[in-house]
């Protein structure tokens, strides 16, 4: 009887430290998928940072483009307008070349 309850208790005691040994390695594997989803979030974090400063300079650039863009189009209007004649100078000149033709030969 008592070697049947020593190999019962020896038993109960390998079918323990089985169950422990189990428990931790769900635990470490728990960690380890853990600790890479981690890594994996901060590699994912860095390259969004660099993305978003890449994405800052073609702002920064397409900004600086529009910008002269407009002002050689205002300075184009202005020049057009400058060198554009006036009706008094068209007047002058013999008029707009319109009209019922009776100054042509």
């Amino acid at each position: 009887a008592n070697r049947r309850l020593l190999g019962s208790a020896a038993r109960e005691e390998l079918e323990a430290e089985r169950s422990q040994r189990e428990a931790l390695q769900r635990a470490y594997r728990s960690a380890a998928d853990q600790a890479s989803r981690s890594a994996g979030a901060e590699h994912e974090a860095v390259a969004l940072r660099a993305e978003g400063a890449t994405l800052r300079e073609q702002l920064a650039v397409s900004q600086a483009s529009a910008h002269a863009a407009a002002q050689a189009a205002a300075e184009a209007h202005t020049a057009l307008l400058h060198f554009q004649p006036s009706r008094a100078d068209g007047a002058a000149a013999g008029g707009d070349g319109g009209g019922d033709g009776a100054g042509l030969a």
